[in-house]
């Protein structure tokens, strides 16, 4: 977990933690369990969050809603975890790149998780635009929490 500078002040009882939802993938991954655990031990809320790329909201048209980022979030933050969790989840759709839209989502937050891939066989962890302004922008402590890969695919050998 990283803390820039000093807090800017927040409203009293808006207690939330925002979650970077970016990948089908993301469902029950480390980071969505983390960021459920640290809103249910802040009495708060997780808020969802997914920003649709331009090739996404080309695909989807504005009237249209978004059925496929919609269907993306609530795979990876499902009910039933919620539920057991115990928290309430807000979810999401933005359109804009990630690496704006995250920092503004988290304006009223008390923390940003994030999840973190590492390439199948490397040791370091992988960090892209969005984490790199994550941690640049946001107005609050951010999480940056180990995603463990699955096996790899044919593409990626």
């Amino acid at each position: 977990m990283l803390v820039g500078g000093p807090a800017p002040e927040r409203p009293t009882g808006d207690r939330r933690v925002v979650l970077g939802v970016g990948e089908a993938a993301d469902a029950g991954a480390a980071h969505v369990a983390f960021a459920l655990r640290e809103a249910q031990a802040r009495g708060g809320d997780l808020v969802a969050v997914h920003a649709r790329s331009r090739q996404e909201t080309r695909q989807e048209p504005p009237d249209n809603g978004s059925p496929a980022a919609d269907a993306l979030l609530s795979a990876a933050v499902p009910a039933r975890a919620a539920l057991e969790s115990g928290v309430t989840v807000h979810r999401h759709v933005v359109d804009g790149p990630a690496p704006q839209a995250l920092p503004h989502a988290a304006q009223h937050a008390d923390l940003l998780v994030l999840g973190v891939r590492h390439r199948h066989g490397m040791v370091h962890r992988e960090l892209g635009p969005t984490h790199h302004a994550a941690l640049r922008h946001s107005p609050c402590p951010v999480a940056l929490v180990g995603v463990v890969p699955g096996p790899p695919t044919k593409a990626e050998n």
